[in-house]
């Protein structure tokens, strides 16, 4: 488990994290987890809009709770469905964690095969009007406005080198337990410590629609990822 401490100025935080602790590494930056987001062809990539700038595309992803500190791809999935309305089969972790020392936080990522796009009445930020878009796999890097967030997708779709100042090697704690694994997967947050307002509905929209079940294996995910591409 990754080591975490008091902010320096507790006072700061608060009103923040309220019953929900935020993670906190060694070097003061907040941890975050989320998901790159493809259909089941791979060839294009799941974004959604920005709530600070409108237009402005980014990944979903969000803080890593207390009660998620072990298992990273908890946050991930939690942050992606309540986001992007987006459930799948995690197909793999992203080899590196990403430093945005600007927003004072480090982002794991993981790759997700879409299997299921709820609709936009059926999960949090849907609800509130938030867009996604699927995105030519080509053009996901370029369409993305944090300059984090594209070296973060540039490495995790085709391996580029990332730089020393944004990428940095994983600290430990937090790694994905098999549970989460695309052959055997829940896609469920069960921790009895962590409250998720994300909706369980498998409904689909104009964006597509997946008839798989969660936790379905590689074939039968596939199957139903083909709903989710339209």
């Amino acid at each position: 488990r990754m080591a975490c401490f008091a902010p320096a100025n507790p006072a700061a935080m608060a009103g923040k994290s309220k019953s929900r602790g935020i993670v906190y590494d060694k070097d003061g930056l907040f941890r975050r987890a989320g998901c790159i987001c493809l259909d089941a062809t791979g060839s294009r990539v799941l974004l959604i809009e920005s709530t600070r700038r409108a237009g402005a595309l980014v990944i979903p992803a969000g803080k890593v709770e207390a009660c998620e500190a072990d298992d990273y791809a908890a946050t991930a999935l939690r942050e992606t469905e309540e986001e992007a309305g987006a459930k799948g089969d995690i197909v793999r972790e992203v080899e590196h964690d990403f430093v945005d020392a600007a927003a004072g936080h480090c982002t794991r990522y993981f790759v997700l095969r879409v299997t299921t796009l709820l609709k936009p009445s059926e999960y949090v930020e849907g609800r509130a009007g938030r867009r996604r878009h699927w995105v030519p796999r080509a053009e996901a890097v370029a369409r993305l406005r944090k300059p984090a967030h594209r070296e973060a997708m540039a490495f995790a779709l085709g391996g580029a080198s990332p730089s020393a100042a944004g990428a940095r090697a994983k600290a430990g704690g937090g790694g994905r337990r098999s549970s989460c694994s695309s052959s055997n997967s829940s896609n469920s947050i069960n921790s009895s410590s962590c409250s998720s307002s994300a909706t369980s509905g498998n409904g689909g929209d104009s964006a597509g629609a997946g008839a798989s079940r969660p936790g379905a294996g590689p074939a039968s995910a596939a199957a139903g990822a083909a709903g989710a591409t339209g």
